[in-house]
């Protein structure tokens, strides 16, 4: 709590009764060293830094379904029956928020999922505002 308190968090939530959080200074040090930061957060995580202005790209994944969804979560085996059926019931409400976010991939294929993924950050490297211009050709055109 005295770390939440003190700003040490970029954002953080209570989800399903855990405590998550992502670490400021590990995604500044990140960033000024010139790496992508894929940040995995929930719903509230991701309205957190939009409401801060972050400036990111918002990519949402989804089940193929609600079913594929709740397959998933059992074979994880990592929730207790009443944990489950709490994911369960919250999911449609939080899938609804797809519409907010920048890019949706569907994970109905592990590799196709990354592949878009890959893409969807490969392209954005590229988009004007984000060009390293280091390279002698902007300063020739510039000139």
């Amino acid at each position: 709590m005295l770390r939440r308190r003190a700003g040490e968090f970029l954002e953080s939530a209570t989800v399903h009764g855990h405590l998550y959080g992502t670490s400021r200074p590990d995604v500044v040090r990140l960033c000024a060293q010139g790496l992508d930061v894929l940040l995995v957060i929930d719903c509230q995580g991701a309205a957190a830094l939009r409401q801060q202005g972050l400036d990111a790209l918002y990519i949402f994944i989804l089940p193929p379904s609600l079913a594929a969804l709740e397959q998933r979560l059992r074979q994880r085996n990592s929730d207790n029956e009443a944990a489950l059926r709490t994911r369960l019931a919250v999911a449609p409400t939080e899938i609804a928020q797809y519409q907010r976010y920048d890019y949706i991939i569907v994970n109905d294929d592990l590799e196709s999922a990354t592949q878009q993924l890959r893409a969807i950050i490969v392209a954005d490297r590229c988009r004007l505002e984000r060009l390293d211009r280091r390279y002698p050709i902007f300063s020739e055109l510039d000139g």
